[in-house]
């Protein structure tokens, strides 16, 4: 599965969803049938926090424009500060139960995210990995869907280590906290250790996304909302989301130096629950 294609329909619940890019995303929790269990087992990868708010819940304090006009005098420093509350700001809380398949909301939160066409460059295994995202939060939230699918297309740690060498700068969250590392980690261990692995399969497609804000142009916290499904003997999908400092630097967008953000909403794309936490289809832009 590439990490951006062509804009294709992605079934949910029964209804069709036009998405136009592909992303792995795990930050709360990921729904696994175990092999011959014959039960749904919600694995929590984030602990015991919810995730919760939408982007324009984030407090005055914290939320920031895309041209950094109103940035304070204090110059970096007071950047900073301003990025990290952006990021830590708490997002909309939802049920746990909100992962699992449902029927799709009759009501839309806004108009589709276009993500531009990008560029290409090379993966850390050697496939095309998709760079060349432009200076814009569409652009930060178009390279998180890369990264993020680059990273958990398997249940392998090293993958998920060697892609975060690739797009992380240095002082960006330890690659073992890091939600693709703590997601994969935590499926693992449901599954029995990576000796009990085998012939389970998992895969990533995203729905929605949304922009949680900005602190001038070269900073934006991104978030993706996608379905994961994972195969063992029995299949299993669930609805996870993912948010992620985003950098510009050097050309390109990279997950950015600070803590993990405030977990995204894990909700089943299109549905209810998705909506109310701001979530909105992504296609690709033309």
């Amino acid at each position: 599965m590439s990490a951006v294609g062509a804009s294709r329909e992605v079934t949910v619940a029964g209804s069709r969803i036009s998405a136009g890019v592909a992303v792995v995303s795990l930050t709360i929790a990921v729904v696994v049938l175990v092999a011959g269990a014959g039960y749904a087992l919600l694995a929590s990868l984030r602990g015991e926090r919810d995730g919760t708010g939408r982007a324009d819940a984030v407090p005055s304090s914290a939320a920031a424009t895309s041209d950094g006009a109103d940035a304070p005098t204090a110059g970096a420093e007071a950047a900073g500060s301003r990025e990290d509350a952006l990021a830590a700001a708490p997002m909309t809380p939802l049920p746990p139960s909100a992962v699992f398949p449902r029927p799709l909301a009759t009501t839309e939160v806004g108009p589709p995210i276009e993500v531009p066409w990008p560029g290409a460059g090379t993966a850390p295994d050697g496939h095309p990995f998709v760079t060349g995202f432009p200076r814009t939060p569409e652009g930060a939230l178009g390279q998180l869907v890369a990264i993020d699918e680059a990273a958990l297309n398997r249940i392998d740690l090293d993958r998920v280590y060697e892609v975060y060498a690739w797009a992380a700068r240095p002082g960006a969250v330890a690659k073992a906290e890091w939600e693709p590392a703590k997601g994969v980690a935590g499926l693992i261990r449901r599954l029995g250790g990576a000796d009990r692995v085998g012939s389970a399969r998992m895969a990533f497609q995203v729905v929605q996304g949304q922009v949680k804000g900005s602190v001038g142009p070269d900073f934006v916290v991104a978030c993706v909302l996608g379905v994961a499904t994972v195969s063992t003997e029995r299949v299993g999908q669930g609805g996870v989301g993912d948010c992620q400092r985003m950098v510009w630097s050097e050309g390109r967008w990279w997950i950015g130096p600070g803590a993990q953000p405030a977990p995204a909403p894990s909700a089943w794309p299109g549905s209810a629950d998705a909506a109310r936490a701001g979530w909105r289809v992504i296609t690709r832009a033309r």
